[in-house]
């Protein structure tokens, strides 16, 4: 997930091609993040300290990690703290940025702080996205207002986020919460929970990129919205919801659902606030929709 939001705002700032991050982006499945990359992002070594080691290294049949202890740059107890966390996710995309050679150590480190600036995290929220901890950086990315049912609201989001990274792809990154009163749209899954508080939850997207998320999750390769594939929405929709209801009766809100509801160029609208959610996958944009109450579905 860190990938995805950083590679955003590398696009965002000119400082990748869409063609060099989707380059990066593959490279990145196969990176073995490198001890150099690990220390400077750990503050236990400078970008210039890393370069002098890799330049020793030309000359010194030793590795990173004994030469870094060497030059007292690390200790030993720092280096087998590193050497623990190599697989650290959200390096694996500065480490292939280096790799593939369109940023230096000392780039990725500068553009690393630039985006904490930028985006407004404090230490605690930058460390949980790049930690990949959904449940910390969700309500704070949402930003939904307080007097909107937030808890709920996140709540659904973070459960429905969590089951596309499951069953669909873990490539997936979002954009802030937007409130509004009406949505058009081409295809749209959604299913209603009532109670004593009813519930709309729903995606929408246009029919190849919701073919593609139906063949993700029925494991076929679909690429229109036939019946198979409306089905398939359908069903991860009921699972979602399923999973849902578990959590809000675990909070003490029990509802019930409704049948899932997949349909073709509507629009929806409502008194109340709706949120829509933009949220993006390799092969595709979608909008995850959430309110309060039993939005209205008519002709455009």
């Amino acid at each position: 997930m860190f990938s995805q939001f950083f590679g955003n705002y590398l696009l965002g700032k000119n400082l990748l091609t869409t063609e060099q991050l989707k380059d990066a982006l593959s490279y990145q499945r196969k990176v073995h993040v490198k001890l150099g990359v690990l220390a400077i992002d750990a503050k236990l070594m400078t970008p210039d300290q890393v370069d002098k080691v890799h330049n020793l290294q030309t000359r010194v049949d030793k590795r990173f990690g004994e030469l870094a202890v060497l030059q007292g740059y690390l200790t030993a107890g720092q280096l087998e703290e590193l050497l623990s966390k190599q697989n650290k996710g959200h390096l694996l995309l500065s480490q292939a940025l280096i790799d593939r050679g369109y940023f230096t150590y000392e780039q990725v480190e500068k553009t690393l702080e630039a985006y904490k600036h930028d985006t407004g995290f404090s230490d605690e929220y930058f460390e949980a996205l790049k930690n990949e901890d959904i449940d910390a950086v969700v309500p704070f990315l949402l930003r939904v207002d307080e007097e909107d049912n937030a808890d709920i609201f996140c709540d659904s989001f973070l459960l429905f986020l969590k089951n596309v990274i499951r069953f669909i792809d873990p490539e997936v990154r979002f954009d802030v919460a937007e409130k509004i009163h009406s949505y058009e749209f081409k295809w749209l899954a959604y299913q209603l929970k009532t109670g004593k508080y009813d519930l709309f939850t729903g995606f929408s997207g246009d029919e190849p990129s919701m073919a593609a998320f139906a063949g993700r999750f029925a494991g076929e390769q679909l690429n229109c919205m036939d019946e198979l594939a409306s089905d398939a929405v359908g069903e991860f929709m009921n699972y979602y919801c399923g999973l849902l209801l578990s959590k809000l009766s675990n909070d003490n809100l029990d509802l019930e659902i409704l049948p899932q509801v997949v349909v073709q160029d509507k629009k929806l609208h409502t008194s109340g606030n709706l949120y829509k959610v933009p949220f993006y996958l390799p092969f595709g944009k979608y909008d995850f929709l959430v309110c309060e109450g039993h939005p209205q579905i008519d002709e455009k």
